[in-house]
């Protein structure tokens, strides 16, 4: 998806805070991606805006309880 390349190409060249803007449309349609709440947890984790971060980090692990995923994450 286009909103995925846009994000990287702004974090690539410093504008975080377009890149977070990209990355929240991107989960406006699709909002049971986990990667997609990841990056974006760790976008704002660069941003020092922890809360938000922590927030994302938390909807991933619990989709991965939810669905159980975290079992095939160990077969990795």
């Amino acid at each position: 998806m286009m909103y995925r390349l846009i994000s990287r190409t702004y974090q690539s060249i410093g504008n975080l805070e377009e890149a977070v803007e990209y990355r929240r449309r991107l989960l406006f349609i699709e909002p049971d991606n986990i990667i997609q709440h990841l990056k974006l947890g760790e976008l704002l984790f660069e941003q020092k805006r922890d809360e938000e971060a922590i927030h994302h980090f938390e909807i991933s692990f619990e989709f991965l309880e939810e669905k159980e995923y975290w079992r095939d994450l160990l077969n990795v």
